[in-house]
């Protein structure tokens, strides 16, 4: 279970999709989040990328990678978009920041 949470001053546009599946286009509103489920496939090799437009700018990243997340967050990825970038938490008591992914102007 994947969750990016809007904590930004405006709405912004998320983007998603694996090998197989395009999960479409989201606009997610201010307080709010998006949310994606799924299973890891047999080989580990499960990746999710996605894309992000905001009043801050863009960014292009992996929600979730298998080999990078399944020890880092192994039952929920944690994400927040805010004024500094894109925010990565670790699923561990309490959850440390672990990654920061900046915006592109």
């Amino acid at each position: 279970h994947v969750i990016v949470l809007n904590e930004l001053n405006g709405n912004f546009t998320i983007h998603c999709k694996s090998k197989d599946d395009d999960v479409g286009s989201h606009v997610i509103p201010v307080g709010k989040s998006y949310d994606l489920s799924f299973r890891v496939n047999f080989t580990g090799t499960t990746l999710f990328f996605c894309s992000i437009t905001s009043p801050e700018g863009s960014i292009d990243f992996d929600l979730y990678n298998a080999k990078r997340d399944m020890l880092r967050c192994p039952t929920q990825c944690n994400w927040t978009a805010a004024k500094a970038g894109l925010v990565g938490r670790t699923q561990t008591k309490p959850p440390a920041l672990d990654m920061l992914i900046k915006w592109s102007k």
